[in-house]
Formats: structure tokens, sequence, C-alpha cells
């Protein structure tokens, strides 16, 4: 990528930095607003009329923005292995080239016992292809 190139980069990275701190600061002044006719309204909301699913829905919207607020997340996702343990990823042992093209993950998603995107299951289970064969003599990808 030639200097040119790298100052473009730069230049639009800069732009969509300045464009996010200006939808921030909006999206704040607006919120702020809502807040305030949101605080006011609540202030002269009658409790004994809400119904039990008003009341499920105003707690769950209330730990929720609690929980934004202390900078936590308002959800969760565990992503686990097959047997429901940790997934492994064996990155640091392939060279450069190995994890550049991509030929040695279905090896490690193997081991960690995952199938690999876009592999059959039956490279994965050891059983050889042609350019399995290619590579293995020194072929085009070696």
């Amino acid at each position: 990528m030639s200097s040119w190139d790298r100052e473009e980069d730069r230049l639009y990275a800069e732009g969509l930095a300045e464009q996010r701190r200006d939808m921030a600061r909006r999206h704040a002044r607006v919120a702020s607003a809502l807040q305030a006719k949101l605080v006011a309204r609540l202030q002269t909301l009658d409790a004994s009329k809400l119904t039990p699913g008003d009341v499920a829905r105003w707690l769950e919207v209330s730990t929720r923005v609690e929980r934004l607020a202390l900078g936590l997340p308002d959800s969760t996702t565990a992503h686990t292995g097959p047997d429901g343990g940790l997934i492994r990823a064996e990155v640091e042992q392939m060279t450069e080239q190995q994890r550049a093209s991509g030929r040695s993950w279905p090896e490690a998603a193997a081991r960690a016992g995952q199938a690999a995107p876009g592999r059959e299951s039956d490279e994965l289970a050891g059983d050889r292809h042609e350019d399995d064969d290619e590579e293995a003599a020194g072929g085009p990808e070696a």
C-alpha cells in the first residue's frame, strides 16, 4: 500500500471518527431531553394503575438502563465448545502462511471438536483430497 493510500485511509477514518462523535453528542442531547420528560411523567404516574405486564416491562427497562449506565452489558452471550467447555484455538502454533491461507483451520477446528466453516466433515476426519496431495508434494500452495 502506498503512502498516499495510507494517508487517504487515515483521513477517511478521521472523518468517520468525527461523525461518530457528532452523532454521540446529538444522541446524548436527545436522550437528556427525553429523560426529563419521562421523569416528569413518572412523578405523576399512579403505580396502582399499572398492570402486572406494565410492572414487568418497567422493571426490565429500568434494570437494563441502570446496567448500561454503570458500564455493564445489558445481556451476555456465552460461546462454548461441543461439551459446554472452553473453545481452544491453536493459532499461535501456525506459521504466518498457514494463518493467511486458512489451510490449517480444519485441523485446529478438529482438535477443538468444532466444524470449520465451509469445510466438509470428511476433511476434518482426516480424509485427504486432491489439493491436499498437491500441497504435500510441494505444489502451488507450498
